[in-house]
């Protein structure tokens, strides 16, 4: 949402009260789990999207990012057996674009989504701030050193191994949503 003088602001109903965000939080997790449902992803399509793009804007420099989502978020991608979709997703993505800076996987931030998150998966402006310090490179020590992880064709598959790991782990523990 934006004021009036085009700043952007999140659309947060009241996420201050701990009672109404995890109204908020639980009531989206459930539309999340109907959509995932139904999902399907199409690699054919997705990768002719991105690379349309990147034909169009050659002269171009993409910084390309995921973003962070809460645990349970991330966790859904298992109890809705979405892990190879996922894995395919992220793998188009390191195809087109040689690289990407990945925060959509388990770590501190994810973890502490009482703080972070104001619902499954928009994050408070504090990790949007983490997020741009961490690509470019700024306050290594304000930054959880388990935030974010450049993958590139080299460790594209080492980058997967583990979150086949981690959501295997969500598998496991039924329901880690909040």
């Amino acid at each position: 949402m934006y004021d009036r003088r085009n700043v952007a602001r999140p659309n947060r109903a009241n996420t201050d009260d701990p009672v109404r965000k995890h109204e908020l939080f639980n009531r989206v997790m459930s539309g999340y789990r109907d959509v995932y449902k139904y999902f399907s992803y199409s690699s054919e399509g997705f990768k002719k999207a991105l690379s349309d793009m990147k034909q169009k804007h050659r002269d171009s420099k993409f910084v390309v990012f995921t973003t962070p989502v809460s645990r349970p978020m991330f966790c859904l991608l298992a109890e809705s057996g979405l892990t190879a979709e996922y894995e395919h997703w992220l793998r188009d993505v390191v195809d087109i674009f040689g690289r990407v800076y990945h925060f959509e996987y388990l770590h501190s931030v994810a973890d502490n989504y009482d703080k972070y998150f104001y619902d499954p998966s928009h994050f408070e402006p504090v990790v949007g701030a983490m997020v741009a310090d961490r690509i470019m490179g700024r306050a290594p020590g304000k930054v959880p050193a388990d935030f974010g992880m450049v993958i590139d064709k080299d460790n594209v598959d080492k980058a997967i191994s583990l979150m086949r790991q981690e959501l295997r782990a969500c598998a496991a523990v039924p329901d880690a949503s909040h």
